[in-house]
């Protein structure tokens, strides 16, 4: 299948995270090593702009200098240098990130989070995947239905969140998922890593989570959302309405089909 330029051009700035002129000088480079004049005039990126955009890929690992010759890294490599770089960067952030929880929970004395009642909304992966984070280490029995968020982009980040948590104790989590669809290797290590039970069912399912402790988590698309995982859930945390849930859950288990 062939690409055209603009769709290359596309790729490497959502995928290697580069500006328009550093997209049009590392394609250029990847033709040939060439000076800097050249490289202006091969790439129509203005002569005043050519150096600081030089500079840049550089230090993102996209180019090198050799005697005032600029040439391009190989894609793969290029990748790999921006995928540990980001990886870097990530974990410093999130080292800073613990800190600062650490210092606000020690500043205003927190013994422990307000419990959450609803409903209410929430809007962005972000927001669920926070409470997610929240109600599923604090339950006991689990019910997953799966539609939406088996989607490919929504399943990868769905999966490294899950396999993230800390599980002190083995919990008896259900899992519904449509007929059709197709499980892949590292969701049957989800599967195996949380003894979960996996059956299929025949017709309509949201994105929904029912927990032992009354929360109930429903998810939706979002068409108003400009996000990448345009979603959007609403929580509440009842006992009479989750109760009643969980039974009704229970009964469709007995006529889904196991994995």
């Amino acid at each position: 299948m062939e690409v055209s330029l603009e769709e290359l051009k596309a790729k490497l700035k959502e995928v290697f995270e580069l500006n328009t002129y550093e997209t049009s000088v590392y394609l250029t480079l990847l033709k040939k090593g060439m000076r800097a004049d050249e490289i202006s005039r091969n790439s129509r990126v203005p002569r005043p702009r050519v150096y600081d955009t030089l500079e840049s890929l550089k230090s993102k690992g996209f180019v090198y200098e050799k005697d005032d010759v600029y040439y391009a890294v190989h894609p793969a490599l290029a990748l790999s240098s921006r995928v540990a770089l980001l990886k870097a960067e990530f974990e410093e952030k999130q080292r800073k990130m613990s800190e600062a929880v650490n210092e606000i929970v020690s500043f205003l004395n927190l013994t422990q989070t307000s419990e959450p009642k609803g409903p209410f909304v929430l809007h962005g992966i972000a927001s669920i995947l926070s409470l997610l984070l929240k109600v599923f280490p604090e339950s006991h029995k689990i019910f997953l239905t799966l539609n939406k968020a088996l989607d490919s982009e929504a399943r990868r980040v769905f999966r490294s969140v899950i396999s993230g948590l800390s599980i002190k104790e083995k919990k008896e989590l259900r899992v519904l998922i449509p007929y059709n669809v197709k499980l892949e290797a590292e969701d049957f290590e989800l599967i195996t890593l949380f003894g979960a039970q996996v059956r299929t069912i025949r017709g309509f399912l949201l994105d929904m989570m029912i927990t032992d402790k009354d929360d109930v988590i429903i998810g939706l698309p979002d068409p108003l959302s400009t996000e990448r995982l345009p979603v959007v859930a609403v929580y509440l945390k009842d006992h009479s309405f989750a109760s009643s849930l969980f039974r009704s859950m229970e009964e469709t288990w007995k006529i889904a089909e196991e994995l």
